[in-house]
């Protein structure tokens, strides 16, 4: 409907084929729950928080908010037996002299990178040529599957959480100041796409650090919670649910050619 309203595509030339990312939520099967804990270094007995983490486009958005989550995940402000998983993006740089001031962090950094990064600073480095390996979607898979809630403050890590029906946190603040007002996380938060989303109600939008570590803990308690609004979300913004849009691609290429 969008490519016809904005690009005046005609809707003769539309097929709608679904997401094939998201055939493996309904045809793949998860790695054992141990196998994927000894690989991310955490106890299979813990609950996990996966922070997504949005890059260094956004200056210290990512590292302010880690250590925040850190700091309550020592104090026990979640309960015993949590830990938090981060994210980086696949398509975006890390800086590794942070991730060596932070030995207790647990990450992934998934993905093959094509480009130079050396040729590039962390914050023109977003959209390199990159790719996912048949390794990084399993993993991808394993992580939705064995973790208890993803924060993030805009990611399309929502719609892998929703597929299988995870609870979902958005940040509506900033910890840190922006030195640009094109720096902010809240940018995208605004754009129409994401407001779509978000009025599906499968995202529980948090609007200071408060609700964000009242609606942890209520998640981890309760993961059934806004389960209603997860399930528009995923057919909403996923188009088809049965692990069949590779297909139709590949239907469609045979039947164009």
């Amino acid at each position: 409907r969008e490519v016809i309203d904005y690009n005046v595509m005609d809707e003769s030339q539309i097929v709608v084929v679904g997401m094939p990312q998201f055939d493996m939520y309904v045809s793949g099967k998860a790695s054992p729950r141990d196998k994927f804990f000894q690989k991310v270094e955490i106890d299979p007995a813990d609950k996990v928080i996966v922070y997504a983490a949005i890059g260094p486009r956004f200056g210290a958005a990512d590292w302010v908010l880690i250590d925040l989550l850190n700091h309550w995940q020592k104090e026990g402000k979640f309960g015993p037996g949590v830990s938090i998983l981060v994210r980086f993006q696949p398509n975006d740089s890390v800086d590794m002299a942070e991730i060596q001031k932070r030995p207790f962090l647990h990450y992934d950094y998934p993905g093959i990178r094509f480009s130079d990064l050396e040729r590039f600073s962390l914050v023109s480095s977003r959209g390199i040529d990159w790719d996912m390996s048949f390794e990084d979607l399993q993993h991808l898979y394993d992580t939705i599957c064995h973790m208890s809630v993803i924060v993030c403050y805009v990611s399309t890590m929502i719609l892998d959480a929703a597929m299988l029906d995870k609870p979902i946190i958005n940040m509506g603040f900033e910890l840190a100041a922006p030195a640009h007002s094109d720096q902010s996380p809240m940018v995208y938060l605004r754009k129409n796409h994401y407001q779509k989303a978000i009025a599906s109600g499968g995202i529980r939008l948090v609007r200071n650090p408060d609700e964000l570590a009242e609606w942890i803990r209520r998640y981890l308690a309760d993961p059934e919670l806004d389960s209603g609004g997860r399930e528009r979300l995923r057919r909403e913004q996923s188009g088809f649910l049965d692990g069949k849009s590779g297909e139709r691609i590949g239907k469609f290429i045979l039947s164009a050619l």
